[in-house]
């Protein structure tokens, strides 16, 4: 049995909530919206992970938390009425991964795509995944082969390789696979069974010391048939997902993507939708540099890292060309207040 979190995401249930009303039930409807970045768009991971410490849980539901629920429902694809009417109770109370859907509000910017890049990658495609422990929902061969399948739907469109290691991994892993229940690390805690179903950490560079490691909540019953009850969760519906953020996918707002962020693993899903295609290409099977986009706090962070004095070419105007070599990653370039990352390692060029 779980313990209660403060990073529980207790999905709202009082239909027609809307501005103006106040108490308890508005509180809930915010903490759901601050856990998984709604509210407010500019909220620090930190507040959007505790939300129950976000200073926005008000009980009041005002004119931030309309457009913070306005934001969910455009994610979702349902109408922006900005009140809290039936079908929206009814997405939010869907089993979900537990990765919040907005990091920044670009996320809520789409164009001609809906996949969002977390801003990191790996910087090699010969990876190695290994299971640190298993669930006993199953038969240890068919948890293994659902996992293998995960994967394959990956590199079977791009540049990438896995390859399964022994158990216990040996050090230098990329890839950990856990069934736990309570903490996923230092992000928070699963909240027992139904709601937050997985975590994945990103790659290095966003995902931290927990880059890559993926996360089961082991209080789910994890089926590997090709039949899943209704009480159950697919494991290669859930693998595959949780991987797309190792690989540095965040969620899509595709509701066809297997990257989408309220992915219902009762309903098995397994193959990737094109959206989660052009993602993971845009990562890893492009030809030309990766660029990332960083913020210049972040390339000043990395300069500070390789232990260099950054080179200026120009004219020194208001917009000189900074160039820094980063051990790490590669080239980080600054024009004015516009950086950028090429990644070492990266495509073939």
């Amino acid at each position: 049995m779980n313990e209660v979190s403060p990073h529980r995401a207790v999905p709202p249930t009082e239909v027609g909530l809307k501005a103006g009303d106040t108490g308890p039930a508005v509180g809930v409807l915010q903490r759901y919206l601050s856990r998984f970045g709604y509210l407010p768009l500019s909220a620090t991971v930190q507040e959007r992970l505790e939300g129950s410490q976000n200073p926005r849980i008000s009980e009041v539901f005002d004119e931030e938390t309309k457009e913070a629920l306005r934001a969910y429902q455009a994610f979702h694809g349902l109408p922006t009425s900005g009140r809290l009417d039936a079908i929206t109770v009814g997405q939010m109370a869907l089993p979900r991964c537990g990765v919040p859907d907005v990091w920044n509000v670009e996320d809520l910017t789409f164009g001609t795509t809906r996949f969002v890049l977390s801003g990191a990658r790996w910087d090699h495609t010969e990876l190695r995944y290994g299971f640190v422990n298993l669930t006993t929902d199953s038969a240890r061969r068919r948890i293994r082969r659902a996992v293998r399948a995960a994967f394959r739907a990956w590199s079977d469109v791009s540049l990438l390789t896995f390859t399964e290691t022994a158990t216990p991994p040996p050090p230098g892993t990329e890839i950990l696979i856990r069934f736990t229940t309570g903490s996923y690390g230092p992000a928070g805690s699963f909240d027992g069974l139904g709601g937050m179903w997985g975590w994945a950490y990103y790659p290095p560079l966003a995902g931290g010391n927990d880059a890559g490691d993926v996360y089961f909540d082991d209080a789910e019953t994890w089926n590997t048939e090709a039949v899943v009850p209704l009480t159950e969760l697919d494991l290669q519906t859930a693998a595959t997902h949780e991987i797309g953020h190792a690989l540095g996918l965040k969620h899509s707002a595709e509701s066809g993507a297997i990257m989408w962020g309220s992915l219902n693993p009762r309903t098995p899903k397994r193959t990737l939708h094109q959206d989660d295609i052009n993602g993971i290409r845009e990562l890893y099977s492009t030809r030309v540099p990766l660029v990332l986009e960083l913020t210049p706090a972040l390339a000043a962070a990395e300069i500070r890292s390789a232990r260099l004095e950054p080179k200026f070419f120009g004219t020194g105007g208001p917009d000189p060309y900074v160039s820094q070599q980063s051990p790490r990653f590669g080239t980080v370039v600054q024009i004015g207040s516009q950086v950028s990352l090429t990644i070492k390692n990266g495509p073939i060029p």
